[in-house]
């Protein structure tokens, strides 16, 4: 049955199995797989169970009909009767979960390779039925179909140079030399899925056993939970590549980590995403995209009875030509139309080709919709939210301002703030002993700026580098930009960093653990005087992601000052 114009592609991939060492795949226990697997879909009867028109070619419907047809048909080429070189199957059926409105067709295809392994393919579409009237039932998400997670458990599968599974693999600690060279591999057709840990939790951001399964035969997912490993992937994979703690990523095949511009071809979500709109649509984003777009393709793979079709009408072309030639006809003419055969055959694969194109411009542009709706929603809700803090903000300044609050000093904005965000931010002993010593706190009318820097630190701030997954080098720009001017810096310079005093100011203890409180917030000068407000990145008892500030006074000694005292 050829397909409707309204079908639509739910998944397709194509991957080579493999026997094990010293051992063939035998072409008919494949078969049976697959029959075993139409048969617990359907009803039936003897002649389902003990043709042999499955293995030779033919047709068979279940009693009664109920809307399913099998057909097989078979090219046996270079292979043999038992195991020829081409064979392919179509099942057609009415939907399990809504048969009044929906069809489903399943192609498969296997060829038989040189070195003794099968290559197998497989597509599946589904459409509404013609001429219904009704309440259209919503597309099901794509999965991988039974009999593909059936071969990858019995066979060794293989997609270019990537071994299937239909389980995730575990990437640990001193892996991510092998775990680079995988995506740098040149000759790989197999999109890799990384799925890192949340910022927050310390759980997957997204499911790594269920998007393995879904993702069967058409990529590989990696569970990479150790927050460890960031620094090994730092040193490994370039920033526009990298898939740190909290983030999910995609690495299409093609990957050229010298390429620095083409990052966003392999996309990311990070667990502010996945919380704003669901594991469960960020999942099925990603299953859509690689079910609905696989490009691997192999020079003599067939797919569908199609494709046998074609081969059995070249096969005879070429016969007759052949014949020709023997019986000594026109031999230009024979040429000829051996030559126009050819060309008609490049245009029908051509065609083809751009269809297929066509098809998967179409996909990505859906897919890209749906992506930037979910966007659109996140940056309105953020923007909401933010919306929410600045109003926070001013009730809170109005309240000092109105009512006198006892916010006169460094230590109580420090004491406002702590309040407000217990949360997302922690200061030290040291921190209150030196806001109490800072010459700032002579500039009374200074403190609500104070206040709004604090804020920001603890709003702004914590968001762009827990929450929104910022480049480091962005950093600074996007916190002048959203915290309406306040300055900051990301580092010292290279003769402080090996100063040993200076550099151990910069170090402070915390919840069990050693922070680098190199970051500061900068205000003043304001009649020459200045504050620095110098932080770090922790967790808190909880394991939820804190800021730590271990300085807010007078600028901390550098290599520089220090030299000039002396």
């Amino acid at each position: 049955m050829n397909l409707p114009a309204n079908a639509t592609l739910h998944y397709r991939t194509r991957f080579i199995l493999r026997p094990a060492a010293n051992t063939t795949i035998d072409w008919g226990d494949v078969v049976r797989e697959i029959r075993f697997w139409i048969g617990n879909r359907v009803e039936r009867n003897d002649a389902y169970n003990r043709g042999s028109w499955l293995f030779t070619g033919g047709q068979w419907a279940p009693p009664g009909g109920q809307g399913t047809l099998v057909e097989t048909r078979r090219f046996i080429g270079s292979g043999t009767e038992s195991s020829p070189q081409f064979w392919a199957l179509c099942l057609t059926h009415s939907c399990g979960q809504f048969p009044q409105s929906r069809r489903w067709q399943t192609s498969i295809g296997i060829a038989l390779q040189d070195d003794g392994s099968l290559e197998f393919a497989i597509s599946n579409h589904h459409w509404i039925i013609p001429g219904f009237i009704g309440e259209e039932p919503d597309a099901p998400p794509s999965s991988a179909p039974g009999i593909v997670l059936k071969l990858l458990d019995v066979y060794s599968a293989c997609l270019g140079t990537t071994l299937l599974s239909t389980t995730p693999r575990q990437l640990d600690i001193g892996g991510g030399a092998t775990f680079r060279d995988q995506l740098a591999d040149a000759n790989r057709q197999c999109p890799i899925v990384l799925i890192r840990a949340s910022r927050i939790t310390e759980r997957p951001v997204l499911n790594p056993g269920e998007l393995a399964r879904l993702l069967a035969g058409i990529a590989v997912v990696y569970d990479a939970p150790a927050r460890e490993l960031n620094e090994e992937l730092e040193w490994m994979i370039p920033e526009a590549y990298r898939c740190t703690h909290g983030m999910a990523r995609v690495y299409m095949p093609g990957l050229r980590l010298d390429a620095l511009h083409d990052y966003r071809r392999h996309r990311f979500f990070l667990d502010r995403d996945v919380d704003s709109i669901g594991q469960n649509v960020v999942r099925d984003l990603i299953v859509e995209a690689l079910a609905r777009r696989f490009t691997a393709s192999a020079l003599h793979s067939v797919g569908s009875i199609a494709d046998i079709e074609q081969l059995e009408r070249r096969a005879e072309i070429d016969r007759v030509i052949q014949q020709a030639r023997e019986s000594g006809q026109d031999s230009e003419f024979v040429e000829y139309c051996n030559n126009e055969v050819k060309r008609l055959e490049a245009d029908v694969e051509r065609m083809q080709l751009e269809l297929e194109e066509a098809n998967e411009r179409a996909d990505q542009s859906e897919t890209t919709i749906r992506t930037e709706e979910f966007l659109r929603r996140d940056a309105e809700q953020r923007a909401a939210s933010a919306e929410a803090d600045t109003n926070r903000l001013t009730d809170v300044l109005q309240l000092i301002a109105d009512h006198g609050l006892p916010v006169e000093s460094i230590g109580d904005a420090i004491g406002v703030i702590e309040t407000l965000f217990p949360d997302r931010i922690a200061f030290t002993d040291d921190a209150r002993r030196s806001a109490d010593r800072a010459e700032f706190n002579s500039l009374r009318r200074e403190i609500p700026q104070v206040v709004r820097m604090l804020w920001h630190l603890a709003t702004t701030m914590h968001d762009l580098l827990y929450r929104d997954g910022t480049e480091s080098g962005r950093i600074v720009d996007l916190f002048r930009e959203r915290s309406g001017g306040f300055e900051m810096t990301m580092t010292e310079g290279s003769m402080t960093n090996r100063d040993a005093s200076a550099s151990a100011a910069r170090r402070v203890d915390f919840n069990g653990g050693r922070v680098d409180i190199t970051p500061h917030l900068k205000l003043g000068p304001v009649q020459n005087k200045w504050l620095r407000v110098y932080f770090g990145k922790a967790a808190n008892s909880n394991g939820q992601p804190i800021l730590v500030v271990g300085h807010c006074g007078d600028h901390l000694d550098t290599a520089g000052t220090r030299r000039r005292r002396r």
